[in-house]
């Protein structure tokens, strides 16, 4: 998954000479350092640390501003210490991340991060051009350009700006000698006057667009308003980092290109110089940021919006009768389909009548993580591993904690999951013996039973993926990390923290990361990168015709509610023959139960047989109705006929 963040290298100047001369020193001077210092300041300026690297450290931000202001508290507190010496490098850029667990980003951001975190001197930052586009002016006025440098195994010169020196000349560095660093100003002036003449077109522009417009709806002091309201720097950080990325796709053109290419080039790098010269009159910069933020805040009251109608819709019936109960799968068979499960399967379901299908992509609604219980877990040799995995996340978890980490009845998530650990090794508890689903409702991540899950459904498949028996474990594991977190109303497949159904599979199997254990099939849906459970099942079909299986089809329950009964299928794995082909049959079906049924079942589908038979009844009344007043009719024609005297007479 690729998105836009903030890398902070950091790394102990001489940690390998402190080693040598007293291990334990350098080691609890580490230790403290990550303590009182790391731990509150990374929480302070919300970074999210990614990993320890011993003698250095790997942060994202989603700021640059902030990233700059933990970095340079960290540099004040260890020089008021006197005991540690550091350096860092920051670069803002597209990331490529690895969900985990445990998490990990990597790509062309993390390296130049690296490398400018090794040209940076002693004491001192070093940080991109990106990221120095996005400081503000206190903070825009401690860094010195120091040009372009050519950094080892990156194609391109990098921009760099940093508080001191670099030290390029121990990391076999050169710089890129493009000519003399020189400011030239506009039309030659100094820089009072260019100063004066960019406020002056700025202040112009603005009481232009602040003037009101009736004609296409414009208020006045429009401008005023997305200024004091409105302004995001990090956006900012979106147009540098789009910059870089194209200027690093048009600079590998060879001498044959086309001459737009080498102009747009030069124009580019001519924006580049007249943006870094004067950040504080870059006004569109402004407007663009307003867009921005007026987007998030769009967004933020649209997901209200959809939160109330989502949860809503998805508890909301078509129908609130019997049909219900009845349209469900009979419990001996579903006892039947849960001896076939093995911790670590997929489920796949469907109910009936939720309002919530019409809404969804295809017949098959929703998915569910089948976790099994402790004991479940010991008979498939699962549970050390399972117990091994959640010690990891937890204790990567805790090692991150700081004062500030929100607790429920004083135990933080970490300390949950610790305590989690020591259930399973005793053999679980009531909760742990009498579930086994791990799944995403309105509520949140659930640990279910197979009574109420599958037992609800009117339609239920499972899938057993081909692993081994530690990625199940891994998966497994992340299940119980996942618990407890809200449901994402937005349906978004980039953020962890609240999940959606297929969610919670496609994370604990490894989020389709480099090294994840399975490969799932993202699609977008309404500009959203999403798994809908359909397109889960109408994957595996396809796999099965291609002799591509990654899966096993264990079994299939159906429940019809017209005939009122429910059939299981058994397959361990045979994907031939007609039992699989009806099966398939089912990506076919209508995600509406009443037009689905209509097509099965006809009109006795919609009604019941009572309404049809009154329906009968009523219409050979009205036709006997209407034979009766016709034969009235013409009988009183007939009587008046003979009644009147003919003329002869």
């Amino acid at each position: 998954m690729r998105s836009l963040g903030v890398i902070f290298l950091a790394d102990v100047v001489g940690y390998s000479k402190m080693m040598a001369e007293d291990e334990t020193r350098a080691l609890n001077l580490i230790r403290e350092f990550q303590k009182e210092i790391i731990r509150p300041t990374v929480s302070k300026y919300n970074g999210n640390m990614i990993k320890s690297l011993g003698d250095g450290w790997l942060i994202e931000f989603k700021s640059a501003s902030e990233s700059v202001d933990c970095a340079l508290e960290w540099l004040k507190l260890v020089k008021k210490q006197g005991k540690l010496e550091l350096r860092v490098g920051i670069h803002l850029g597209d990331v490529e991340h690895e969900e985990g667990p445990p998490p990990d980003v990597y790509g062309g951001t993390v390296n130049i991060a690296a490398r400018l975190e090794s040209i940076a001197e002693n004491g001192e930052v070093a940080i991109s051009n990106s990221t120095y586009l996005c400081l503000d002016e206190n903070q825009a006025r401690l860094f010195n350009n120091c040009g372009n440098q050519t950094l080892k195994n990156i194609a391109t010169p990098v921009e760099v700006w940093s508080t001191g020196r670099l030290n390029l000349g121990s990391k076999g560095m050169k710089r890129e000698d493009e000519g003399p660093l020189i400011s030239i100003k506009p039309f030659g002036a100094t820089s009072e006057l260019a100063s004066l003449f960019c406020r002056e077109v700025t202040d112009n522009l603005e009481k232009y667009l602040n003037q009101q417009d009736d004609t296409y709806g414009i208020p006045a002091n429009l401008i005023v308003q997305v200024n004091e309201q409105l302004i995001d720097p990090s956006y900012q950080g979106y147009i540098a980092s789009a910059m870089d990325g194209h200027e690093y796709d048009t600079v590998r053109t060879d001498e044959n290109s086309p001459a737009t290419t080498k102009a747009l080039q030069e124009l580019i790098a001519k924006a580049k110089a007249t943006i870094a010269e004067n950040p504080e009159y870059a006004f569109s910069d402004n407007v663009k940021a307003a867009l921005s933020e007026a987007k998030r805040h769009s967004v933020n009251t649209y997901l209200t919006i959809q939160q109330f109608v989502a949860t809503q819709i998805g508890d909301f019936r078509i129908k609130q009768t019997e049909d219900i109960t009845n349209h469900k799968i009979d419990s001996e068979k579903v006892d039947q389909f849960h001896e076939l499960l093995k911790p670590g399967d997929i489920l796949i379901e469907r109910r009936a009548w939720y309002s919530s299908n019409a809404f969804l992509p295809g017949y098959w609604p929703h998915g569910a993580l089948y976790i099994g219980t402790p004991e479940e877990l010991v008979e498939n040799d699962l549970l050390d591993d399972v117990v091994k995995e959640l010690t990891a996340m937890a204790k990567e978890e805790k090692d991150l904690e700081t004062a500030e980490t929100q607790s429920v009845d004083g135990l933080t998530h970490a300390d949950r999951m610790f305590a989690l650990v020591e259930d399973l090794k005793k053999g679980g508890n009531e909760k742990l013996n009498s579930r086994q689903i791990m799944e995403a409702i309105s509520e949140g991540v659930y640990h279910n039973t197979v009574d109420h899950s599958v037992g609800e459904a009117s339609s239920v498949f499972a899938l057993s993926p081909h692993v081994k028996p530690h990625e199940r474990a891994k998966a497994i594991a992340a299940a119980y990390f996942y618990e407890g977190r809200e449901y994402d109303f937005n349906f978004d497949f980039e953020t962890p923290n609240t999940l959606v159904c297929t969610e919670v599979i496609y994370r604990c199997y490894g989020g389709n990361a480099s090294n994840a254990t399975l490969r799932f099939p993202i699609i977008t849906v309404m500009g959203r990168k999403t798994l809908p459970a359909h397109e889960l099942a109408r994957h595996f079909v396809q796999q099965v015709r291609n002799g591509e299986e990654k899966y096993d089809l264990v079994a299939w329950l159906d429940s019809d509610r017209i005939n009122n009964s429910s059939t299981l299928e058994i397959y361990k794995g045979n994907h031939k023959g007609e039992a699989f082909e009806r099966f398939a049959e089912t990506l076919n079906r209508s995600s509406i139960t009443f037009i689905m049924e209509y097509k099965r079942h006809g009109i006795f589908a919609l009604v019941g047989t009572k309404v049809i038979v009154l329906f009968y009844l009523s219409v050979v009344a009205a036709i006997g109705y209407a034979l009766t007043k016709f034969v009235m009719f013409m009988r009183s024609k007939s009587d008046h006929t003979q009644s009147v005297p003919s003329a002869h007479t």
